[in-house]
């Protein structure tokens, strides 16, 4: 996943998981504004990842309030 930060920079994040196929991410800032998170790739044996026909690509963080 990748993280957009308000400045127009980047944070890559990467998680693993042996559970059902959830996970959360985090990113730890002080900095108030629009953060997105977009899932670029998720790898399962035996499945592939269609970016198209996904319904959870990304998601906005407003810290502002």
């Amino acid at each position: 996943a990748v993280w957009a930060l308000p400045d127009g920079s980047t944070v890559d994040q990467y998680r693993y998981t042996r559970r059902r196929s959830s996970v959360s991410f985090k990113l730890r800032t002080r900095n108030a504004g629009n953060y997105t998170l977009t899932i670029i790739q998720v790898t399962k044996s035996g499945y592939s990842f269609d970016p198209d026909n996904s319904n959870i690509l990304s998601a906005d963080v407003d810290t502002t309030q």
